[in-house]
């Protein structure tokens, strides 16, 4: 079994524990059930390894039962069978769980936040692990955040769609998170509500996180009033944050790059467009800075990869930034900055 699935000792001892009946099967037997699962589902050899790790008793299902099963998701959920296959490498146990429980989970969540049958489904898809959770458990979830968020049925519902791992998360630690980003941002919960309303992707950041992120963005000069603006700026790499303010603020000194996401393209993206732009002489705003890819070469007929290439970001650049920075604006930090 260790050479047919490419495992090692101790994986082969942990497997066995948990399914001892894999000590009986054959190395013939192996075969077929794994071609069965890569053929059916268009996993690699890693992909089924991961998952068999995951549930070693998938060897001991029949092939009529994982069909009957992967049709009955892909009936039911609107999927098709390389999005099931998707999820099943996710979530292994899906090809276990009852189909009368699924129904009856899907109908309690779709009537509790008011969804229908294609809004379900896309949450589905993206977070497969709502189906661990018994209906109790979601509706103390529901429950809990249309009392820390405010919302109704409908806002919730909405919310989740926007963002579906809401309802896997700790309902005590996004408590303990709303509070926290209260105390960084110096303002009163009600704010923080609205912010992550608006961006519910921050409810998933971890604490030292939102911490270290914050004062990151407080030594950029950027107030708090600003980050509740425009939180995403919360998600953006740490890496590479004060880089590309540096460079949007040389720039565009008269003119405010802050209205724009300045922040979620890469750097190396960033300083290839300026440098043509300013190499070619050509008019630019902060909005074709940070334009899409599809935007951009339509618009000045060049790729960015091309740009890239001929501009690419070197140490040296980087050091010469800073140094521009610090002389164009007198100071040593960023202080009221924005």
């Amino acid at each position: 079994m260790m050479k047919s699935l490419d495992l090692t000792k101790a994986e082969a001892f942990r497997a066995i524990n948990l399914m001892p009946t894999l000590m009986g099967y054959s190395k013939q037997k192996l075969k077929e059930k794994t071609n069965f699962y890569k053929s059916t589902f268009d996993f690699t050899d890693q992909d089924f390894k991961k998952i068999f790790l995951k549930l070693p008793a998938l060897l001991g299902l029949h092939e009529e039962n994982i069909l009957n099963k992967a049709n009955f998701y892909c009936k039911t959920f609107g999927m098709t069978r390389q999005e099931f296959g998707k999820l099943f490498k996710l979530l292994p146990a899906l090809i276990s769980y009852s189909q009368q429980n699924l129904i009856q989970k899907r109908d309690f969540m779709k009537s509790a936040l008011l969804m229908n049958d294609a809004e379900f489904n896309s949450v589905v898809k993206r977070t497969p692990s709502v189906f661990s959770m018994n209906e109790k458990m979601i509706g103390k979830k529901i429950d809990f955040f249309k009392g820390a968020l405010n919302m109704s049925s409908a806002e919730l519902g909405r919310l989740v769609l926007k963002f579906p791992n809401i309802l896997v998360l700790n309902e005590e630690s996004i408590d303990n998170k709303l509070s926290l980003f209260a105390s960084e941002l110096e303002c009163d919960k009600s704010d923080i509500v609205k912010m992550v309303t608006k961006s519910p992707s921050l409810l998933g950041l971890k604490n030292t996180t939102v911490m270290d992120k914050t004062q990151q963005i407080h030594e950029l000069g950027i107030t708090n009033q600003w980050i509740l603006k425009n939180p995403l700026i919360l998600t953006a790499p740490a890496d590479s944050l004060k880089l590309k303010f540096m460079m949007f603020r040389l720039a565009f000194q008269s003119e405010d790059f802050t209205k724009t996401n300045w922040y979620i393209q890469s750097e190396k993206k960033t300083w290839a467009r300026l440098k043509y732009f300013e190499e070619n002489g050509v008019g630019f705003k902060p909005s074709n800075v940070i334009a899409t890819k599809k935007v951009f070469s339509k618009k000045y007929k060049i790729d960015d990869a091309i740009l890239q290439k001929k501009y690419p970001l070197m140490q040296s650049d980087i050091d010469e930034i800073g140094e521009r920075y610090k002389s164009n604006f007198n100071i040593d930090g960023f202080e009221k900055a924005i």
